[in-house]
């Protein structure tokens, strides 16, 4: 009985153009959706470690900008009234130096 199934199956039209189906279609659809995915794997891990190195190098100067303009500010601090004038803290406040003095003086 299962050997005239298996031969029914075999003369059957609709079981060799499903198996030809199979065999032409799907499996070289197969073949080229894996290499496609290989493909694009690779290529979105190189565009993600480039972003990402761009992105630390955007970071590193941002900080390096940062100190930069902090070192600058403390070293204002250390320039007030160098050299007998007026250092330039003060020319970044407005010159205040010499006007009048104190608010205690000025009470008096």
């Amino acid at each position: 009985m299962n050997a005239l199934k298996l031969n029914r199956l075999r003369k059957s039209i609709f079981a060799k153009f499903a198996f030809s189906f199979i065999i032409v279609g799907l499996v070289p659809l197969l073949a080229v959706s894996f290499f496609s995915l290989n493909t694009f794997g690779s290529y979105m891990e190189r565009y993600t470690i480039n972003n990402f190195e761009q992105m630390v190098l955007n970071a590193g100067n941002n900080v390096n900008e940062f100190y930069i303009k902090y070192n600058n500010i403390s070293k204002l601090m250390y320039a007030y009234g160098q050299s007998g004038g007026v250092g330039q803290l003060a020319k970044r406040m407005g010159g205040r130096r010499g006007r009048g003095g104190t608010a205690r003086s000025r009470r008096r």
